[in-house]
């Protein structure tokens, strides 16, 4: 049983995505920012506020003197005043006086300053001038309904009210740092869901935790976005390459899982197509030759071959024939490289599946192995066809190639579960196509190369 998947993402991976996607992420951060900028300058009217003071005081004369409890009732009468600066009677009167339709009470604020006897009375109007009329206007108005309500002259106009030079609305740096966050947080938000329900196969741990496989080698692509650095032959056209040392380091692991299990003949197959197991395969062949090895590379994916185009070889005869006709197997073989032998599937035949059983063809891989020290074969993806399933059975190694971003890691699962149904010996995995940026592990590798 393999270990259940689980799609949580910890703080690591948190990070790693943010550095992935930082670029992106400034720029909607920008974006955003910027159109919460223009909005406010250009498409937000302007509001300006004027306000004026009052103070609540004993109506006494000026010999009187005042005690401490005329001070305390004045402080208690002023939210009962503030309540009433905004009351109908006040703001009609107000509006009839300035010759208005009607005061919106919304954008009149009264404020009684704690623990003293002002009250604070502001307005907000799209029309500075008339901001500060009303203000002026109010405070009067309210302070007759109070002399005709109390008969007393208890209130005063401490400051009146003035034109307003500025806008208090909109706040343009402050709208402008809200939408840059906001869109900060959306995008993080897009690229986090993305992340989650992303099915594909991103890092080693996806591969060893779900799969059971150990990573046997890991192939960076430093040209991101393009396969040439992946798909060319790196052994041959740039040795000294991190990709090239990359199928080294594969072969290396080849090579240790040799020492107490015979290892011969290794079958190279993938979940699903262009998922990199012929570039693989390819590359792997090359290597190989350098530790003075005799390969002989064969193409079982007689559905739909292409090593002869990678190594850009004739297949107008090849494997199909030889069986066949029942020659001799070297008067096939394409000779590439000093010690790498190919031999092409040849004519495309109606029954693939009845060669990949045949016993002709084990007779074949049995008689080449006695020639050889490995016997490498490219084969169709597990979830397409049973012939990989087939070729399983006389291999004695299977490699799965995984790209990254590409590989659904349940359909790669269920390649693992149909191979290990036959006993298959799946030594490993081969993490294709990773992207290397200057951040991570491969870059450190690269300026060393």
């Amino acid at each position: 049983m393999y270990e259940e998947e689980f799609n949580d993402i910890d703080l690591r991976e948190i990070f790693q995505i943010i550095r992935k996607y930082l670029a992106l992420i400034i720029i909607i951060t920008i974006v955003f920012a910027a159109a919460g900028a223009v909005v406010s300058i250009y498409l937000i009217q302007p509001v300006y506020e004027s306000s004026t003071t009052l103070i609540v005081r004993e109506d006494k004369d000026a010999e009187e003197k005042i005690s401490i409890s005329d001070v305390n009732l004045s402080k208690s009468l002023v939210y009962t005043y503030a309540e009433m600066v905004k009351s109908h009677t006040v703001l009609d009167n107000t509006a009839k006086t300035l010759k208005i339709d009607k005061l919106d009470d919304k954008s009149i604020t009264v404020s009684p300053v704690k623990d003293t006897q002002i009250i604070k009375v502001a307005v907000q109007n799209t029309d500075p001038v008339l901001a500060r009329d009303i203000a002026d206007a109010l405070v009067e108005e309210f302070t007759l309904e109070i002399q005709r309500i109390t008969k007393t002259n208890n209130v005063a106009v401490v400051d009146y009210a003035r034109l307003p030079l500025a806008p208090v609305k909109p706040d343009i740096i402050m709208n402008t740092a809200i939408a840059g966050i906001l869109g900060a947080m959306v995008i993080l938000l897009i690229l986090f869901l993305k992340e989650y329900f992303d099915s594909t196969a991103k890092t080693e741990k996806d591969i060893e935790n779900l799969l059971g496989l150990s990573i046997i080698g890991a192939v960076p692509n430093f040209n991101h976005g393009s396969k040439t650095a992946y798909g060319n032959f790196l052994i041959k056209d740039n040795p000294s390459s991190p990709t090239a040392e990359a199928y080294r380091k594969i072969t290396t692991n080849i090579e240790f899982s040799n020492v107490d299990n015979v290892i011969k003949t290794i079958m190279i197959t993938s979940a699903k197509q262009d998922e990199g197991k012929t570039t693989t395969i390819c590359n792997l062949a090359m290597v190989m030759t350098e530790l003075k090895k005799n390969i002989l590379l064969i193409d079982l994916d007689l559905r739909k071959p292409t090593v002869h185009k990678q190594f850009k070889l004739s297949n107008k005869t090849g494997l199909t024939d030889l069986l066949m006709k029942k020659d001799d197997y070297k008067a096939y073989l394409q000779n590439i490289y000093p010690g790498l032998d190919v031999l092409t599937t040849g004519m495309i035949p109606a029954n693939p599946a009845e060669i990949i059983n045949s016993r002709a063809l084990k007779e074949l891989i049995k008689e080449v192995s006695a020639d050889y020290d490995y016997i490498l074969l490219d084969v169709p993806p597990v979830m397409l066809v049973s012939d990989p399933i087939i070729i399983s059975t006389f291999s004695n190694a299977v490699i799965l190639a995984i790209e990254h971003g590409k590989t659904e890691k349940e359909l790669a699962k269920k390649a693992v579960n149909s191979l290990k149904q036959v006993d298959a010996n799946i030594i490993g995995a081969v993490f294709n196509n990773i992207p290397v940026s200057k951040q991570n592990n491969y870059y450190y590798y690269k300026s060393y190369c």
